[in-house]
């Protein structure tokens, strides 16, 4: 029993661990690219790197928001 109750929050801890990741990841490179990307255009204020974190951020909590509505059908 111990070990089902284990195997449960092992589940749950790779599902939660991989949902950060799909946010964190677009998240950073959104920052780098939207950083060099900036830089290249000589812009002061950082127009495309706030666009990019925005677009990723969109994306990711969308994705995130499919995924919780799979689970929650099964």
């Amino acid at each position: 029993m111990k070990d089902d109750n284990q195997q449960k929050q092992s589940n749950l801890f790779a599902k939660y661990g991989s949902m950060v990741a799909q946010i964190a990841i677009p998240l950073l490179i959104a920052v780098y690219l939207g950083g060099w990307l900036d830089g290249k255009a000589g812009l002061k204020t950082p127009y495309i790197t706030l666009s990019l974190i925005f677009l990723s951020l969109i994306g990711s909590f969308y994705k995130v928001y499919i995924q919780v509505s799979q689970d929650e059908k099964q």
